[in-house]
């Protein structure tokens, strides 16, 4: 893409952004990057004319069809977002309830759990605000949700970006989790406990938070551009560690903790299904972390790909088409937990079936049940 020197301020504002869903963030790849400046308007007050880009979330909410790279891929977020997205609110929120029930909080993977289903709904009411500026663009209004001063740009950025980075994480967690009880099945269990989940769970909120805290520093909002950063050196950082954070490093942990995951199962010369009493048990729970684990790795992976890819030959364009259908997946990664825990967890539908059995006893009678200590309702 060539760039232009002549770029004036109200040529800049009145431009079509280009697609920046081409990085697992969303963030413009590399040569893309170069052709997003400003000379005049923008110079930092003395004179240096500094180049500037659009904060990635706030750009994606304001302007989402210019997310889209291609006119297929404003119709797939269009049509297939709302299913997804009210499918996916209501299975975190099921997920979250479930995995507080004392039932559930006996096993440490409820902690990751319970933690992936807050994440994911944030993630999905992002993308609420992104459809409903999509549909009025659509429509031909102007957007509702807007970032029009220096807070709002730095809460969208930063802990957007960090709710992210959390989501992919925790998934890295239930595997490795899973890595250390089938490696070491008879002293595992004693390493992973609940109290141990609910502190990893709390340096995993905090890890994200140091990591991210340069964002603050480096968001800037001009008038007429938006939030905005420095492209050298704040954007290109921002683009290493998101990218980094987000997809390319839990992926490749998550792709080889699954890998051990299989190898020491096949070498203990037993399924996914056990067949001992507690073997079976340990074997149910192994088979839906692994699903869950797996299927993020499915659905996120394509979109790493194409950022990969774009980044290293943006001249091949064909690989455009691409890109909004791998953005898609990553968007269902945040609405199909609930449903594979109910597929493939026993003890999530018995749990499930046990908190409906209590909503429907309390709305019949107007009185909460009685509950054994296990937390199921009692049954006289």
């Amino acid at each position: 893409m060539a760039v232009n020197t002549t770029v004036n301020m109200t040529e800049y504002v009145n431009a079509s952004v280009p697609s920046t869903t081409s990085s697992p963030l969303g963030v413009a790849n590399v040569s893309e990057m170069t052709a997003l400046f400003v000379t005049n308007g923008t110079n930092d007050d003395n004179g240096t004319g500094v180049i500037w880009l659009a904060n990635y979330w706030s750009s994606f909410v304001e302007r989402p069809t210019s997310q889209q790279s291609t006119s297929a891929g404003v119709w797939i977020r269009l049509v297939g977002l709302p299913p997804v997205m009210l499918l996916g609110i209501v299975g975190n929120i099921l997920a979250i309830l479930v995995m507080s029930r004392p039932a559930m909080r006996r096993h440490s993977f409820s902690s990751y759990l319970l933690l992936l289903g807050v994440c994911d709904t944030i993630s999905l009411l992002v993308r609420l605000l992104f459809w409903v500026n999509l549909f009025l663009e659509f429509q031909g209004s102007p957007v509702l949700i807007t970032f029009t001063n220096l807070p709002a740009c730095i809460i969208s950025e930063y802990f957007i970006t960090v709710n992210t980075v959390v989501c992919s994480w925790a998934v890295v967690c239930i595997t490795y989790e899973r890595v250390i009880i089938v490696i070491f099945p008879l002293t595992g269990t004693k390493l992973c406990k609940p109290f141990i989940s609910r502190r990893v769970v709390v340096l995993l909120i905090l890890f994200p938070l140091l990591l991210m805290s340069y964002i603050p520093f480096n968001t800037k909002y001009l008038p007429n551009l938006g939030c905005v950063m420095r492209y050298i050196p704040d954007m290109m950082i921002h683009y290493v560690m998101a990218t980094t954070f987000v997809t390319m490093l839990p992926l490749a942990l998550i792709l080889f903790g699954n890998a051990v995951i299989i190898i020491q199962l096949k070498r203990q010369n037993k399924a996914i299904t056990g067949t001992g009493n507690r073997e079976d048990k340990v074997s149910r729970v192994t088979t839906m972390l692994v699903t869950v684990s797996l299927t993020f790795f499915i659905l996120v992976l394509p979109n790493a790909l194409m950022a990969l890819l774009l980044a290293l030959r943006s001249d091949w364009g064909f690989l455009r088409v691409a890109v909004d259908p791998a953005a898609f997946l990553w968007d269902l990664n945040f609405a199909i937990n609930f449903y594979l825990y109910v597929i493939t967890g026993d003890n999530v539908r018995t749990e499930a079936r046990e908190m409906f059995s209590c909503i429907k006893a309390m709305s019949n009678t107007g009185t909460t049940p009685a509950l054994q200590r296990d937390g199921t309702v009692a049954r006289k």
